[in-house]
């Protein structure tokens, strides 16, 4: 049984030595396109996770070899130890003689696998050029706080809001609905990363970023949650003189200018002083005064509500994370998808397929990957082509500001126009946006914003008011088709008509006042 087990820890060297030279030798190989460079990462990372595999079982075959080894060291070599020693060296020898198969089977070199089997992209992702965030876009867009905040709704807008999560209000985020959108974004982007950089460690850049998030929860200056104490907050001070988010009635009173009074944790106005004072010691209230003092300081768990703050805590995680990601480890990629969402406004199906395609065979930027240091000495002896590389990826001559076509270059003046780009509608319902384009403009009485000013002006978004721009305008247009909508429909009063027994025909008004005094 030891012969086997020394053999084991035999085979186990050499194959971790193989693995070694092996993932050398792959890390040498020079890749010029995105394709070649992810099939080396996923090559690199298989060998590692063997060796890590092989280090693992020869740590268990030494603990097994020591556990065998105890009892027989404590007793002295003699001829019969040498003897045994001898009867067993014969039994290798037969062994391997017999069985020259089963010896070649265990010193077997490193298998061959199909890496690509192993990659796992989606076809918007073009092997991690791109981010396809489209699912998580449809759940932004459905988010409660969506109704309140003036928000686009298109791709674009969603990227950039993703880049700086702080920019949304904090009252505003603190539902489950956002708790599980950043869970799921986070989960998005940390799974994009190890897909594309799968040779590094991921879990211990995670411990990093949450350990900077802790510092700056604890000391209340996380972006976005940071503590909002304002000047007039004499009623929360503390016993260690520090403000704590104890708020008084004095604090959450307003006093309006024309008698009224206002709450600032309930966010409702009071025509009486005995109603307004009456309300402090009501359950909405003592929930809304939780809520205000939660996210006051959120990071001060003796108050508020403990499983608010706590949603809070996972929330501030969720973005720091989010955000780290977003603007350090994947800005490359995120700043691609951004151009070609732009891009792919004026493709058409067969041609956005195309471009993705040739993402494949895109040149690989030696200046990002991860052995860059193996491209120094080919970047000095090509100095004149890194200068024309230099040139052709710096931002082209756009002085009109048209978009950018399949190529990255700006599209022609003439299809610019053709197009109607070049037009800009205003439409001061939506809030004075302005929209470029004939397409556009159309669009969008149909969409979310121009739909809720219609709601704020109490007038329904229907076709009858399509091209409406003005407010005024759409007012007068209302207040006539109401009037019209008066005049046809049927006034009881005026056109119902009665018949007395004679056969004269009177209206009801006249008839009520005949019949009433009996003159029928």
């Amino acid at each position: 049984m030891t012969t086997t087990l020394l053999e084991q820890l035999r085979a186990t060297h050499e194959d971790i030595d193989r693995y070694e030279r092996r993932t050398c030798d792959m890390m040498k190989v020079q890749v010029k396109t995105h394709r070649e460079y992810i099939l080396k990462q996923y090559k690199i990372k298989y060998y590692l996770d063997r060796i890590t595999e092989r280090t693992s079982r020869l740590n268990s075959l030494y603990q097994e070899k020591q556990r065998l080894e105890t009892p027989d060291k404590k007793l002295p070599p003699t001829i019969n130890s040498l003897n045994e020693l001898m009867q067993t060296l014969t039994e290798m020898q037969t062994f391997y003689l017999q069985n020259p198969t089963d010896l070649k089977e265990i010193v077997s070199t490193i298998e061959e696998i199909e890496i690509e089997e192993r990659i796992i992209f989606s076809g918007e992702e073009a092997w991690g050029r791109f981010l396809d965030l489209h699912s998580l876009h449809q759940v932004f867009v459905a988010l409660p706080f969506r109704a309140v905040i003036e928000i686009d709704e298109t791709y674009s807008t969603f990227l950039d809001y993703c880049g700086d999560l702080s920019l949304i209000p904090r009252e505003s985020k603190t539902g489950p609905e956002y708790l599980s959108f950043t869970d799921s974004l986070r989960d998005y982007l940390t799974d994009f990363y190890h897909r594309v950089y799968p040779v590094l460690d991921l879990t211990q850049i995670l411990n990093g970023i949450k350990t900077t998030f802790e510092e700056q929860w604890a000391a209340g200056e996380f972006p976005g949650w940071n503590q909002l104490f304002d000047e007039d907050m004499e009623g929360m001070t503390g016993t260690n003189g520090q403000a704590t988010p104890v708020l008084t009635d004095e604090y959450l009173t307003v006093d309006l200018e024309d008698g009224r009074y206002a709450c600032k944790a309930c966010q409702k106005e009071f025509s009486k002083k005995s109603v307004f004072d009456s309300h402090f010691s009501g359950k909405k209230h003592q929930n809304a005064v939780k809520k205000m003092e939660t996210l006051i300081a959120p990071q001060n768990t003796n108050t508020g509500n403990q499983t608010l703050q706590k949603r809070i805590h996972d929330i501030a995680c969720n973005e720091a994370i989010i955000t780290h990601f977003w603007n350090n480890l994947l800005h490359d990629e995120i700043e691609r998808t951004k151009t070609f969402t732009e891009k792919r406004k004026i493709m058409k199906a067969d041609e956005v397929e195309r471009e993705l395609e040739g993402q494949l065979d895109a040149q690989v930027d030696r200046s990002k990957i991860l052995d860059a240091w193996m491209y120094e000495d080919d970047d000095e002896g090509e100095g004149d082509e890194s200068e024309d590389d230099d040139d052709l990826s710096a931002a082209p001559y756009n002085p009109k500001n048209v978009p950018l076509g399949w190529d990255g270059k700006p599209i022609p003046y003439w299809l610019f126009k053709l197009n109607g780009l070049n037009q800009e509608f205003k439409c001061e319902i939506c809030g004075n946006v302005t929209y470029r384009g004939p397409k556009v403009f159309e669009k969008h009485f149909q969409e979310w914003r121009h739909a809720h000013g219609m709601r704020a002006l109490g007038i329904p978004n229907t076709a009858h008011f399509h091209h409406i721009t003005s407010i005024s305008e759409a007012r007068r247009l209302f207040e006539k088709l109401r009037k019209e909508v008066m005049s046809a429909s049927f006034n009881s009063a005026e056109e119902e008509e009665f018949e007395d027994k004679q056969g004269r025909v009177y209206p009801k008004k006249t008839y009520d006042d005949l019949k009433r005094q009996g003159l029928l």
